[in-house]
Protein backbone atom coordinates (compact mmCIF):
# COMPACT_ATOMS: atom_id res chain seq x y z
CA UNK A 1 0.00 0.00 0.00
CA UNK A 2 1.50 3.36 -1.04
CA UNK A 3 1.62 6.48 1.15
CA UNK A 4 -1.20 8.25 -0.71
CA UNK A 5 -3.67 5.42 0.02
CA UNK A 6 -2.51 5.15 3.65
CA UNK A 7 -2.97 8.91 4.06
CA UNK A 8 -6.52 8.70 2.65
CA UNK A 9 -7.46 5.86 4.99
CA UNK A 10 -6.08 7.77 7.98
CA UNK A 11 -8.10 10.88 7.11
CA UNK A 12 -11.30 8.83 6.72
CA UNK A 13 -10.65 7.19 10.09
CA UNK A 14 -10.14 10.58 11.75
CA UNK A 15 -13.35 11.94 10.23
CA UNK A 16 -15.30 8.89 11.43
CA UNK A 17 -13.80 9.26 14.92
CA UNK A 18 -14.84 12.93 15.07
CA UNK A 19 -18.38 12.02 14.03
CA UNK A 20 -18.54 9.42 16.78
CA UNK A 21 -17.27 11.92 19.41
CA UNK A 22 -19.69 14.60 18.20
CA UNK A 23 -22.58 12.16 18.42
CA UNK A 24 -21.56 11.27 21.96
CA UNK A 25 -21.46 14.93 23.00
CA UNK A 26 -24.83 15.67 21.38
CA UNK A 27 -26.35 12.58 22.95
CA UNK A 28 -25.04 13.61 26.40
CA UNK A 29 -26.43 17.12 25.93
CA UNK A 30 -29.78 15.66 24.88
CA UNK A 31 -29.82 13.49 28.02
CA UNK A 32 -28.90 16.53 30.15
CA UNK A 33 -31.69 18.58 28.59
CA UNK A 34 -34.10 15.73 29.15
CA UNK A 35 -33.38 15.90 32.89
CA UNK A 36 -34.67 19.45 32.95
CA UNK A 37 -37.53 18.65 30.61
CA UNK A 38 -38.46 15.74 32.85
CA UNK A 39 -38.68 18.00 35.91
CA UNK A 40 -40.73 20.55 33.96
CA UNK A 41 -43.02 17.75 32.78
CA UNK A 42 -43.21 16.36 36.33
CA UNK A 43 -44.15 19.78 37.66
CA UNK A 44 -46.85 20.14 34.99
CA UNK A 45 -48.09 16.68 35.87
CA UNK A 46 -48.26 17.62 39.57
CA UNK A 47 -50.28 20.73 38.72
CA UNK A 48 -52.70 18.69 36.61
CA UNK A 49 -53.09 16.03 39.31
CA UNK A 50 -53.56 18.81 41.85
CA UNK A 51 -56.40 20.28 39.78
CA UNK A 52 -58.09 16.90 39.71
CA UNK A 53 -57.89 16.82 43.52
CA UNK A 54 -58.93 20.51 43.78
CA UNK A 55 -55.46 21.54 44.97
CA UNK A 56 -53.85 24.59 43.36
CA UNK A 57 -50.58 26.48 43.85
CA UNK A 58 -49.84 30.14 44.50
CA UNK A 59 -46.28 29.89 43.18
CA UNK A 60 -43.46 27.43 42.42
CA UNK A 61 -40.66 27.04 45.00
CA UNK A 62 -38.48 30.13 45.31
CA UNK A 63 -35.29 28.11 45.66
CA UNK A 64 -34.10 24.62 44.75
CA UNK A 65 -30.70 22.94 44.91
CA UNK A 66 -29.64 19.36 44.08
CA UNK A 67 -27.64 19.20 47.32
CA UNK A 68 -27.69 20.95 50.69
CA UNK A 69 -24.80 21.49 53.06
CA UNK A 70 -25.02 19.83 56.45
CA UNK A 71 -25.51 22.31 59.31
CA UNK A 72 -25.78 22.40 63.07
CA UNK A 73 -28.19 24.84 64.74
CA UNK A 74 -28.16 26.41 68.18
CA UNK A 75 -30.89 28.58 69.66
CA UNK A 76 -30.09 32.12 70.70
CA UNK A 77 -29.94 32.81 74.40
CA UNK A 78 -31.12 36.19 75.60
CA UNK A 79 -29.78 39.26 77.34
CA UNK A 80 -32.68 39.11 79.76
CA UNK A 81 -32.15 42.48 81.42
CA UNK A 82 -32.06 44.42 78.15
CA UNK A 83 -35.10 42.67 76.68
CA UNK A 84 -37.07 43.04 79.92
CA UNK A 85 -36.34 46.76 79.91
CA UNK A 86 -37.39 47.08 76.25
CA UNK A 87 -40.65 45.22 76.80
CA UNK A 88 -41.60 46.17 80.36
CA UNK A 89 -39.78 49.38 81.24
CA UNK A 90 -39.24 49.34 85.00
CA UNK A 91 -39.68 45.76 86.19
CA UNK A 92 -39.17 43.30 89.02
CA UNK A 93 -38.30 39.61 88.97
CA UNK A 94 -40.27 37.01 90.92
CA UNK A 95 -39.52 33.29 90.54
CA UNK A 96 -38.19 33.75 87.01
CA UNK A 97 -41.09 35.98 85.94
CA UNK A 98 -40.37 39.53 84.85
CA UNK A 99 -43.26 41.90 85.64
CA UNK A 100 -44.02 45.61 85.70
CA UNK A 101 -46.57 47.55 87.77
CA UNK A 102 -49.19 47.22 85.04
CA UNK A 103 -49.11 43.45 85.30
CA UNK A 104 -47.37 42.88 81.97
CA UNK A 105 -45.20 39.77 82.12
CA UNK A 106 -42.20 38.22 80.36
CA UNK A 107 -40.87 34.69 80.87
CA UNK A 108 -38.28 32.42 79.21
CA UNK A 109 -39.05 28.76 78.52
CA UNK A 110 -36.03 26.41 78.33
CA UNK A 111 -33.86 29.48 77.95
CA UNK A 112 -34.66 29.76 74.24
CA UNK A 113 -38.33 30.80 74.01
CA UNK A 114 -39.30 34.34 74.92
CA UNK A 115 -42.96 34.90 75.87
CA UNK A 116 -44.37 38.36 76.59
CA UNK A 117 -47.99 38.87 77.69
CA UNK A 118 -49.73 42.20 78.12
CA UNK A 119 -52.09 42.53 81.09
CA UNK A 120 -55.36 43.21 79.30
CA UNK A 121 -57.75 42.63 82.18
CA UNK A 122 -58.76 46.31 82.44
CA UNK A 123 -59.35 46.74 78.71
CA UNK A 124 -62.59 45.68 76.99
CA UNK A 125 -62.46 42.94 74.36
CA UNK A 126 -61.95 44.42 70.91
CA UNK A 127 -63.36 42.16 68.22
CA UNK A 128 -62.17 44.14 65.22
CA UNK A 129 -59.47 42.37 63.18
CA UNK A 130 -56.58 44.32 61.74
CA UNK A 131 -56.12 44.45 57.98
CA UNK A 132 -53.26 42.11 57.02
CA UNK A 133 -51.03 44.79 55.48
CA UNK A 134 -51.59 47.14 58.43
CA UNK A 135 -50.91 44.35 60.93
CA UNK A 136 -47.65 43.46 59.16
CA UNK A 137 -46.43 47.08 59.27
CA UNK A 138 -47.36 47.45 62.94
CA UNK A 139 -45.66 44.15 63.82
CA UNK A 140 -42.45 45.20 62.05
CA UNK A 141 -42.51 48.51 63.94
CA UNK A 142 -43.02 46.70 67.26
CA UNK A 143 -40.01 44.45 66.61
CA UNK A 144 -37.91 47.47 65.69
CA UNK A 145 -38.98 49.31 68.86
CA UNK A 146 -37.92 46.43 71.12
CA UNK A 147 -34.68 45.94 69.11
CA UNK A 148 -35.50 42.42 67.95
CA UNK A 149 -35.97 43.11 64.26
CA UNK A 150 -33.63 40.91 62.21
CA UNK A 151 -32.26 40.88 58.65
CA UNK A 152 -32.91 37.12 58.38
CA UNK A 153 -36.62 37.37 59.27
CA UNK A 154 -39.27 37.08 56.56
CA UNK A 155 -43.02 37.52 56.70
CA UNK A 156 -44.76 34.15 56.82
CA UNK A 157 -48.48 34.44 57.56
CA UNK A 158 -51.31 36.24 59.36
CA UNK A 159 -53.69 34.27 61.56
CA UNK A 160 -57.02 35.65 62.76
CA UNK A 161 -59.59 34.47 65.28
CA UNK A 162 -61.51 35.52 68.41
CA UNK A 163 -60.87 39.20 67.69
CA UNK A 164 -57.09 38.64 67.59
CA UNK A 165 -54.64 39.10 64.72
CA UNK A 166 -51.28 37.32 64.85
CA UNK A 167 -48.46 38.24 62.47
CA UNK A 168 -45.83 35.52 62.08
CA UNK A 169 -42.25 35.95 60.85
CA UNK A 170 -39.90 33.03 60.16
CA UNK A 171 -36.12 32.78 60.09
CA UNK A 172 -34.23 32.02 56.86
CA UNK A 173 -30.62 31.31 55.96
CA UNK A 174 -29.54 31.89 52.34
CA UNK A 175 -33.14 31.45 51.08
CA UNK A 176 -33.57 28.29 53.19
CA UNK A 177 -35.99 28.18 56.10
CA UNK A 178 -34.83 27.30 59.61
CA UNK A 179 -37.83 25.59 61.14
CA UNK A 180 -39.11 26.29 64.66
CA UNK A 181 -37.48 29.72 64.55
CA UNK A 182 -40.19 32.37 64.56
CA UNK A 183 -41.51 35.64 65.96
CA UNK A 184 -45.26 36.00 66.49
CA UNK A 185 -46.85 39.36 67.34
CA UNK A 186 -50.50 39.20 68.46
CA UNK A 187 -52.81 42.22 68.33
CA UNK A 188 -56.14 42.89 69.96
CA UNK A 189 -57.47 45.72 67.89
CA UNK A 190 -54.34 47.75 67.20
CA UNK A 191 -52.57 46.96 70.50
CA UNK A 192 -49.92 44.28 71.01
CA UNK A 193 -51.08 41.89 73.73
CA UNK A 194 -48.70 38.97 73.18
CA UNK A 195 -45.28 38.29 71.68
CA UNK A 196 -43.37 35.01 71.21
CA UNK A 197 -39.86 34.44 69.87
CA UNK A 198 -37.48 31.52 69.19
CA UNK A 199 -34.45 32.24 67.01
CA UNK A 200 -31.22 30.53 65.93
CA UNK A 201 -27.66 31.77 65.91
CA UNK A 202 -25.98 31.69 62.46
CA UNK A 203 -25.69 27.99 61.43
CA UNK A 204 -22.48 26.04 61.94
CA UNK A 205 -21.45 24.52 58.59
CA UNK A 206 -20.62 20.79 58.64
CA UNK A 207 -18.28 18.99 56.26
CA UNK A 208 -20.82 16.99 54.23
CA UNK A 209 -23.72 17.52 51.82
CA UNK A 210 -26.99 15.69 51.23
CA UNK A 211 -28.72 15.00 47.92
CA UNK A 212 -32.18 16.60 47.69
CA UNK A 213 -35.36 15.29 46.04
CA UNK A 214 -36.97 17.41 43.33
CA UNK A 215 -39.85 19.76 44.20
CA UNK A 216 -42.25 17.82 41.98
CA UNK A 217 -41.56 14.65 43.99
CA UNK A 218 -42.04 16.57 47.24
CA UNK A 219 -45.45 17.78 46.04
CA UNK A 220 -46.53 14.27 45.09
CA UNK A 221 -45.66 13.22 48.65
CA UNK A 222 -47.41 16.29 50.06
CA UNK A 223 -50.66 15.31 48.33
CA UNK A 224 -50.75 12.14 50.42
CA UNK A 225 -50.14 14.09 53.64
CA UNK A 226 -52.90 16.59 52.84
CA UNK A 227 -55.38 13.82 52.09
CA UNK A 228 -54.48 11.89 55.23
CA UNK A 229 -54.97 15.04 57.29
CA UNK A 230 -58.50 15.30 55.92
CA UNK A 231 -58.30 18.91 54.74
CA UNK A 232 -61.44 19.98 52.95
CA UNK A 233 -61.15 20.97 49.30
CA UNK A 234 -60.55 23.21 47.47
CA UNK A 235 -57.04 23.80 48.88
CA UNK A 236 -54.44 26.29 47.78
CA UNK A 237 -50.76 25.67 48.55
CA UNK A 238 -49.29 29.05 49.43
CA UNK A 239 -45.67 28.05 49.90
CA UNK A 240 -43.47 25.12 48.93
CA UNK A 241 -40.01 25.84 50.27
CA UNK A 242 -36.78 24.09 51.06
CA UNK A 243 -34.88 24.35 54.32
CA UNK A 244 -33.75 22.73 57.55
CA UNK A 245 -35.48 21.21 60.53
CA UNK A 246 -33.86 20.29 63.81
CA UNK A 247 -33.97 16.52 64.35
CA UNK A 248 -35.33 15.55 67.75
CA UNK A 249 -33.00 12.54 67.75
CA UNK A 250 -30.00 14.87 67.34
CA UNK A 251 -30.92 17.41 69.99
CA UNK A 252 -28.57 18.06 72.88
CA UNK A 253 -28.34 20.38 75.88
CA UNK A 254 -32.06 20.41 76.72
CA UNK A 255 -33.24 21.09 73.13
CA UNK A 256 -31.00 24.12 72.66
CA UNK A 257 -28.84 22.78 69.80
CA UNK A 258 -28.51 19.94 67.33
CA UNK A 259 -27.88 18.77 63.78
CA UNK A 260 -30.49 19.81 61.22
CA UNK A 261 -31.90 17.80 58.31
CA UNK A 262 -33.25 19.06 54.96
CA UNK A 263 -37.03 19.24 54.52
CA UNK A 264 -39.59 20.60 52.13
CA UNK A 265 -42.19 22.68 53.98
CA UNK A 266 -45.72 23.15 52.62
CA UNK A 267 -48.16 25.81 53.84
CA UNK A 268 -51.81 25.67 52.73
CA UNK A 269 -54.26 28.55 52.64
CA UNK A 270 -56.01 26.97 55.64
CA UNK A 271 -52.88 27.49 57.73
CA UNK A 272 -51.85 23.82 57.82
CA UNK A 273 -48.13 23.06 57.59
CA UNK A 274 -46.71 19.80 56.23
CA UNK A 275 -43.11 18.56 56.23
CA UNK A 276 -41.61 16.29 53.59
CA UNK A 277 -38.18 14.78 54.15
CA UNK A 278 -36.02 16.28 51.41
CA UNK A 279 -33.02 13.98 51.52
CA UNK A 280 -32.84 11.55 48.61
CA UNK A 281 -32.91 8.04 50.04
CA UNK A 282 -30.19 5.57 49.06
CA UNK A 283 -31.44 3.25 46.34
CA UNK A 284 -34.01 5.71 44.94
Amino acid sequence: MDWTKSKSILMIALILTNFILLYGVMDSKHAFDNNFDHEAESWSEVIEIGKQKQITFDQPPVYYSNTLQGIRLEYQMYNTEQIAQNLLGTYMVNLGRYQNKLGDEMIFENGNKLLFTKNNSKNPIVSQDLDQSVAKIKAEQFLSDIQLSSADMFFWNVEKGNGLTTVIFRQYYKKLFLDDAYMAVTFQGSKVIKFERKWFNPPEILNYSRKIIQPSKALFMAFDSVQQAGETVPIKIKYLELGYRLDSSALVSSIKAGEASPYWRVLTDKGKVYYIKAQEQVGN
